[in-house]
Formats: structure tokens, C-alpha cells, sequence
């Protein structure tokens, strides 16, 4: 009972004692970060094994890219896209099989969302943080017929080389263009699974026809890590340029 009352007195006291503190100068000096700064060698002792682990991991040697993979040498798709679309596709389709019990349709990602180009000779897990740095998720939304009908009317208007997947037969002549998908003309009466990343599905880059799916199937597994799985899995990437994008005068 003592030690409560003491608890009590204690709280008084200090509630009696309170005094309102009050700012009255703020005072700032400007500190450039450069070579004439020292290093902290405490901070560095702690730092260093850490930074020596993410080097070597980094360098991590995962397949073989026989020629630069770039995003500018094809018609309305390039090898890096395609690359980008076809791994994508192979790597999610198992998972979202194993949810869904069907297959994803196609894939469309962003040209932008490319960040660099991968070069000739060994690939590493750099190259990998190099070309997708983010931390976006790979999505599968089920769209209606005229979503994906206007998904194709925005890739044709913006002539840019969106990262489509093989699945796709894309046959452009002037303001028109024709469209298959597995093989078999596109049906506006049914619904696609297409898988995307969560940055478009929510509008990024102005694909609104993501928005509002018909369904939304999450699959937990991040673009980056999927290109390294692909990566791993290879021991050589194929360069494609094919017929899933053909432009006619």
C-alpha cells in the first residue's frame, strides 16, 4: 500500500512541477555531403560485411544474353518487350493456374516500365535490379470484351512498344487492326484473364481499361523476382521479334 501512495505523491509532484516548454529560435547550417567528410569507422565496421554480401550478390551469374536486349529495334514491339511479356507469362501462368484452375490470356505491361536494356554476355541479378528497380507485383485482372477492346485501341493510338505476349496477333493497317488471341479471333462477347502489374492495373500510364476488372486476382509475386526466377531457370535468353505485332501501310 506504501509504494502506491509513494507512486501517487510522485505523480503530484511532477504534475505540480510541470512547466509549458516553448520553441523560441530555430537555427539551421547547411552540411554538404562530400569527399571532406570523414567516415564514421564504427559505422563502416558495421556496414561493410553487409555491403561485401550484396556485392557478391548482385554479380550473381544467371543465364547468357547472346545480343543486347533493347526496346527500340523492332515495329510497335521490341526483343527487351517481348522478352519483358513471354517471361512474365511463363513464370505466372503456374501460379495463377493453381488459383484460378484456367490459364492467363495474354500479358500487356509498359514500355516505360522498362528501365534498361539488357547487354550482350552474362546476366547477372544486377542486370535483373537494373531493368525493373521497383517493387510492383505481377496481377491478373479478368476484363470484358470491351476492355480489351479498348486496351488494343490504346496500344494502336499510342504507337509505343507495350510489352505484349506471344498469345497475341496484333495486325495494324492504318486507323484499323485485327486481333487474335490463342490462336482465335477476338470475341468482344467474352472475358480475358490478362496478367499486368499493380502500377497499371491502377491507372499508371493512363491504362484506365484496368480499372474496375471483373475480377482481381493478386499473385503475391513481384515482377523483379520473377524475371530472376526466369533468369535462373534459362541458361541462354532467345531474342524474338515475331508476328505478335504486325504493321502494314
Amino acid at each position: 500500500m506504501k509504494k502506491y501512495t509513494l507512486y501517487a505523491l510522485l505523480f503530484v509532484l511532477i504534475a505540480c512541477t510541470k512547466t509549458e516548454v516553448q520553441v523560441t529560435k530555430i537555427t539551421g547550417k547547411r552540411i554538404a555531403i562530400d569527399s571532406t567528410n570523414a567516415s564514421d569507422k564504427t559505422i563502416e565496421d558495421f556496414i561493410t560485411p553487409y555491403r561485401k554480401e550484396l556485392q557478391q550478390n548482385m554479380q550473381k551469374e544467371l543465364c547468357v544474353a547472346p545480343s543486347n536486349f533493347v526496346k527500340n529495334d523492332g515495329t510497335l514491339q521490341s526483343s527487351l518487350g517481348n522478352l519483358m511479356a513471354d517471361l512474365s507469362y511463363e513464370m505466372a501462368n503456374p501460379v495463377f493456374k493453381k488459383i484460378a484452375n484456367t490459364n492467363i490470356d495474354f500479358v500487356l505491361m509498359n514500355n516505360g516500365g522498362l528501365r534498361a536494356p539488357i547487354p550482350k554476355g552474362v546476366v547477372t541479378t544486377e542486370n535483373a535490379f537494373l531493368l525493373m528497380p521497383f517493387e510492383n507485383e505481377l496481377v491478373v485482372t479478368k476484363l470484358s470484351g470491351e476492355k480489351v477492346k479498348a486496351l488494343f485501341d490504346y496500344f494502336v493510338a499510342k504507337q509505343k512498344a507495350h510489352p505484349l505476349s506471344k498469345q497475341v496477333n496484333l495486325t495494324i493497317q492504318k486507323n484499323t487492326y485485327t486481333l487474335n488471341i490463342n490462336g482465335k479471333a477476338f470475341d468482344e462477347k467474352k472475358s480475358y484473364y490478362v496478367l499486368t502489374n499493380d502500377y497499371l492495373q491502377t491507372g499508371g500510364d493512363g491504362m484506365n481499361f484496368f480499372a474496375n476488372p471483373e475480377a482481381l486476382i493478386p499473385l503475391n509475386y513481384k515482377v523483379r523476382n520473377a524475371i530472376i526466377d526466369y533468369f535462373t531457370k534459362v541458361d541462354r535468353l532467345e531474342k524474338i521479334i515475331d508476328n505478335r505485332v504486325i504493321v502494314k501501310p
